[in-house]
């Protein structure tokens, strides 16, 4: 048997013997292996990169009516109309705010979305984030309107109009109890 001797002359012990046969061969084997990975990244290179899928959401601007159109504004006073009709709180307080509110449903105007995305601005803000969130609705492809009340017993009633199958989906936010889903569908002839 042959002694291997280290850097002073003195003779390795059989485990580091080992440790420095190890490490020699691993080095080989990277050694050999190193231009083989080169080649193999070159040729990969050279191929077309796969196709990759992915989500795209499509921005397809739908038609929206007008705040003062009167086919709207005639739906929404008829909904209002059977909507109190309906209810079977007769109380004074409650006849008197839907009077307020029926009568001032003549006027409405635009609103910009963008401004009602706080907290503030609740509960408006939390059906625009329901329908952004839940149905995928575009912000352009909502109309929100709101009338300008001179009461503050009623205060303002907004609609928020959106797309809906072959029609409209009308919201009328703040004429029920809060987190009463007052809406219906409108179709315009």
């Amino acid at each position: 048997m042959q002694k291997i001797f280290g850097r002073a002359g003195q003779p390795l012990l059989p485990q580091k013997v080992l440790s420095v046969a190890i490490v020699t061969v691993a080095f080989c084997i990277c050694a050999a292996a190193f231009p083989a990975a080169v080649a193999a990244s070159a040729e990969e290179g050279d191929r077309q990169p796969a196709e990759v899928f992915t989500h795209k959401v499509e921005k397809k601007l739908l038609p929206l009516p007008d705040c003062k159109d009167a086919v709207l504004l005639g739906a929404v006073k008829d909904f209002v109309a059977g909507f109190y009709a309906g209810n079977a709180d007769k109380n004074a307080a409650f006849r008197r705010r839907c009077h307020f509110i029926t009568h001032n449903l003549a006027e409405f105007s635009r609103e910009n979305i963008a401004n009602y995305k706080t907290e503030a601005a609740r509960p408006v803000s939390d059906i625009i984030i329901d329908l952004k969130v839940n149905k995928n609705i575009l912000e352009e492809n909502m109309l929100l309107c709101k009338n300008q009340s001179p009461y503050k017993d009623p205060g303002n009633v907004y609609i928020l109009v959106y797309p809906e199958e072959d029609g409209y989906r009308v919201h009328l936010i703040n004429l029920g109890a809060q987190g009463e889903d007052v809406s219906f569908f409108y179709k315009k002839a």
